[in-house]
């Protein structure tokens, strides 16, 4: 049984690196097989379709996402907690220049794809998006820290965007920056 898991683990594995690093369309089982290197029959034992893989992949990127936020959690402060999501950005900086965002690139190309299981992909976001309302309703009403949490989702997601399109890291770096100034001033405006 150990081996079976293996292999499967494998095959998600690789699917989640060739689908971050060329997309999911440019990416073949046949490819995935290889990377992982698993015998291309063998991939049918585990997942019958792509999209079975990638539904694995997506419930892989949630148990990631969830795992980045329960770090964060760890954290005392609502600002301490903000700055360590921008750090978390700043030190992929040069992969994202490369393939874009961990978590939001997969998202788009199947949202854009208009392929179902856009849907469940956005469950990672959803996930990224609620942690940050939660955070802002120290501070604000439910509807304002629904708003504000968008807001520094935006400029997160943007300065990640204009990153792999200029496919230069500094971009993050500057953006972060500026970000983290305005947490700064976030924090001791609504203290006060």
């Amino acid at each position: 049984m150990a081996k079976r898991s293996d292999k499967r683990e494998r095959l998600i594995n690789a699917a989640k690196e060739l689908f971050y690093k060329q997309g999911f369309s440019n990416t073949t089982i046949a490819d995935i097989a290889k990377l992982a290197d698993v015998p291309l029959g063998n991939v049918y034992y585990y997942f019958k379709t792509k999209d079975e893989i990638c539904e694995a992949v997506i419930n892989e990127r949630n148990i990631e996402i969830n795992n980045v936020i329960t770090e964060f959690n760890l954290l005392n402060t609502v600002k301490e907690r903000l700055l360590a999501i921008v750090d978390f950005y700043c030190v992929r900086a040069e992969e994202v220049s490369q393939y874009g965002n961990i978590f939001s690139s997969l998202v788009q190309e199947l949202s854009r794809q208009q392929n179902p299981l856009a849907v469940k992909a956005r469950e990672i976001l959803t996930a990224l998006t609620n942690w940050l309302t939660a955070q802002f309703k120290e501070f604000y009403s439910e509807n304002d820290a629904q708003v504000n949490a968008m807001k520094f989702l935006s400029t997160l997601q943007g300065m990640q965007v204009l990153t792999l399109s200029f496919q230069d890291p500094s971009i993050t770096a500057k953006q972060a920056e500026l970000l983290k100034s305005e947490i700064q001033k976030f924090a001791v405006t609504t203290v006060a």
